[in-house]
C-alpha cells in the first residue's frame, strides 16, 4: 500500500489524536499522486499541476489572437497578458488551485465551435464539465448554438455530430471508473 501520514495530534481531544490527513482525492482512490505523495511533495505536485494547463491556455490565446488580428504580435500580446496576469500566477502555482484543468477544455470548446469544429467542441465541452461542473457552462453555450443549427438540415447533422462526440467522450472517460 501507499505510505500513510502519521496521525495528527490535536489539543483538547481524548488521547490527542485525530484521523490521518487525507490527500486530495485519496479517499476515492482516483488521484494517484494523492496516494503516493505526502507532505511537501504532495503540495509541490498540486501547485505545479496547474502550470501546463495555464501554458496551454496561453498557447490557445496566442493562436486565437493571431488569427483574429492577423498579426503574430497580437497573438503574443494576448498570450502574454494572460500568462503574466498576477491572478493566473497566484491562483495556480502559488495557491495550488487547479481550475486551469477545466478552463482549458472549456475555452477550447468555445474556440472549436467558433471555428466550426463541432466534434472537437463537443468532446472538449464534456471534458470541461467532467473536470468541474462549473466549466460545463461551455456545454450550455453549445446547446444554445444547437438551437440555431436546428433550423437547417446541415445544422441538424452538426448538432448530431456534436451530441455524439460529447456522449462518446463521456462514456470513454467514465467507463474505466
Amino acid at each position: 500500500g501507499a505510505p500513510r501520514a502519521p496521525p495528527v495530534r490535536a489539543a483538547g481531544r481524548p488521547g490527542g489524536l485525530t484521523a490521518r490527513p487525507a490527500a486530495p482525492g485519496a479517499s476515492s482512490g482516483r488521484w494517484r499522486p494523492g496516494l503516493s505523495l505526502t507532505g511537501g511533495e504532495l503540495e509541490f505536485a498540486i501547485r505545479t499541476l496547474s502550470i501546463p494547463f495555464d501554458i496551454g491556455r496561453g498557447a490557445l490565446l496566442f493562436f486565437v489572437g493571431r488569427a483574429f488580428a492577423g498579426r503574430e504580435r497580437d497573438g503574443l500580446l494576448s498570450a502574454g497578458f494572460y500568462l503574466l496576469n498576477p491572478a493566473v500566477v497566484l491562483t495556480g502555482p502559488m495557491w495550488g488551485q487547479v481550475d486551469g484543468m477545466g478552463a482549458l477544455p472549456m475555452v477550447g470548446a468555445l474556440v472549436a465551435a467558433a471555428r466550426g469544429r463541432v466534434i472537437t467542441a463537443g468532446a472538449l465541452a464534456v471534458l470541461a464539465g467532467l473536470v468541474k461542473p462549473q466549466f460545463g457552462v461551455a456545454a450550455f453555450v453549445l446547446a444554445g448554438l444547437v438551437l440555431f443549427w436546428l433550423r437547417s438540415p446541415d445544422g441538424i447533422r452538426r448538432a448530431a455530430m456534436l451530441g455524439l462526440a460529447g456522449l462518446i467522450t463521456f462514456v470513454a472517460v467514465l467507463a474505466p471508473l
